[in-house]
């Protein structure tokens, strides 16, 4: 397995999944939201920044997937005032 920073190139909010490039990734990284880090559901959004880790797999016409995924941009309600 393999990780490094990365940011959400393209997110299907209603089918729950998307693609992340990230430093070092031979390629696009397919992402399913049940590898987002966190205790509830947490969408991502195109341009959101992410640490993610990846594994070598066939999904979709993709040759890597996400085995982990935990935003680092935080959401408008997460900044401070």
């Amino acid at each position: 397995m393999a990780g490094g920073t990365g940011r959400v190139e393209l997110w299907h909010p209603d089918e729950g999944w998307g693609v992340i490039v990230a430093d070092g990734a031979p390629g696009p990284i397919w992402a399913h939201l049940s590898v987002i880090e966190g205790s509830s559901y947490r969408p991502l959004d195109v341009d959101d920044l992410v640490d993610v880790e990846w594994e070598p797999a066939s999904q979709d016409d993709f040759d890597l997937r996400a085995t982990w995924v935990r935003p680092t941009t935080p959401r408008p309600e997460e900044r401070a005032p």
